[in-house]
């Protein structure tokens, strides 16, 4: 008799984790998606996963969870109608302020921590990943920061996020805590935001990346090499000014962009760190693009990436 696969469930299955499940579904695992919309079932199966049908905010729909080796959390805030986003995993984004109110935080991350982990307690996974943000770190001022900084949010946001890894790390069964820099790749719209002025070329301080191919591989290796109780982090090897970084991408697409118009801007400078990535190196993982530069130096990368 053939050995089974093992099995994950992605908590949240939002552009990173149904990218994470294509990865997953084709590297050997059998996939369990949650998403909170019956609506969404062919979504979850065209990406690989088994729909599983629960909203990480109400305790009560998550007492018939699968049973599976691993969990991963990936969840982002409800957005209003009308929203303009940067980023379809708007914690991630370190180029646009944090999106949603303290409340819409509060029960997509803190709250949904505390009831997921209860929830695992009695069929608990031989690890779970929780997503997070480098968002904890707040301003450093342009320093390097690592997983032995210090966390010092500067936002309500950042902060709950903060408590909410609290709880995933004292949870009864292996766990450990990814915090992503900001998430870019397919179906991004930063060029978008640049050509309407809705972002400032001129902005100061430093922003930290990681492509979402490189994003999901990580979480994969992470799942079968890091350690309960850990923190790491998920940027490239690469931080870089924002002035830089928006001025790069009108140079390398020929975009038009105008300077944001005082409180229409959607981006704003809310902190400046450069975080790295020494200690996934360290265990081995190997960036496939190290930078944001070599994502456009690949064979495959196109504006739409950005």
């Amino acid at each position: 008799m053939s050995e089974r696969l093992p099995r994950v469930l992605i908590a949240g299955c939002g552009y990173v984790g149904l990218a994470l499940a294509r990865h997953l579904a084709q590297n050997g695992f059998e996939v369990f998606g949650l998403r909170r919309n019956p609506k969404t079932k062919s979504v979850l199966k065209a990406n690989g996963a088994s729909p599983v049908f629960a909203d990480l905010t109400k305790p009560e729909t998550l007492r018939s969870l699968p049973q599976v080796d691993y969990v991963v959390s990936c969840q982002a805030p409800r957005q209003p109608r009308g929203t303009v986003r940067t980023s379809a995993r708007p914690a991630l984004n370190q180029t646009a302020p944090d999106d949603g109110t303290s409340d819409d935080y509060r029960s997509t991350y803190l709250n949904a921590a505390e009831y997921l982990v209860s929830a695992l307690a009695s069929r608990p996974p031989r690890k779970y990943i929780a997503a997070s943000s480098t968002s904890v770190y707040g301003d450093a001022s342009g320093a390097w920061v690592d997983e032995t900084t210090e966390p010092c949010p500067n936002t309500e946001n950042g902060r709950i996020l903060l408590e909410a890894e609290k709880i995933v790390l004292a949870a009864p069964f292996p766990s450990l805590v990814l915090r992503f820099g900001g998430i870019y790749g397919p179906g991004r719209n930063r060029l978008s935001l640049l050509e309407q002025g809705m972002v400032s070329a001129r902005d100061p301080g430093y922003i930290n990346h990681i492509h979402v191919e490189d994003a999901v591989r990580l979480i994969h290796f992470l799942l079968e090499r890091g350690e309960p109780r850990h923190i790491y982090l998920g940027v490239d090897h690469q931080p870089v000014l924002r002035s830089e970084f928006y001025g790069w991408l009108t140079e390398q697409f020929g975009v038009n962009a105008p300077e944001p118009a005082g409180s229409s801007t959607v981006c704003r400078t809310l902190a400046s760190k450069r975080c790295s990535s020494q200690k996934v190196r360290d265990l081995g993982f190997t960036f496939k693009y190290p930078s944001y530069r070599a994502n456009r130096a690949a064979p495959n990368g196109t504006v739409r990436d950005f």
